[in-house]
């Protein structure tokens, strides 16, 4: 669907490609809040329930130094969308790696959060984003 309406989509597993064109200045559009337990992540607190969330939007930030932008399209009454540009994510990078991953991936989710609590109507989800459950015996964010 997203070829057809002339976006040019890339294999998140294709991370050759994804630094190719981030290295041109390209930009690349990942979809960070989905529960994908194949995919590394971590357990944050979103809508106040701990979600599995994959980290790699993060991680490729942290090793790049490109900016996280979140972007979210409003669909209005009349058909027509506004793209909101929140402004870029300052990542958190300190000596402990692990919990630099944690505390930027839940600074994420709280923009991504913000925008459901506004918006409700739109957000609309075909899977369960609470189907991976954490470990009782881990800490949670």
């Amino acid at each position: 669907m997203r070829r057809i309406a002339g976006v040019d989509a890339v294999d998140r597993d294709n991370i050759r490609e994804i630094l190719r064109r981030l290295q041109k200045g390209h930009f690349i559009g990942i979809l960070s809040d989905q529960d994908i337990p194949k995919l590394d992540g971590v357990f944050v607190n979103f809508l106040g329930k701990p979600a599995y969330t994959p980290t790699g939007i993060v991680t490729l930030s942290m090793k790049t130094g490109v900016p996280i932008l979140p972007v979210f399209i409003v669909r209005k009454k009349d058909g027509c969308h506004i793209i909101n540009i929140e402004p870029p994510l300052n990542i958190v990078q300190t000596s402990d790696k692990k919990n630099d991953i944690i505390t930027n991936t839940q600074r994420y989710t709280e923009i991504i959060e913000k925008y459901v609590r506004k918006y409700p109507e739109q957000w609309m989800w075909f899977h369960n984003r609470w189907k991976t459950k954490p470990d009782i015996t881990s800490p949670l964010v």
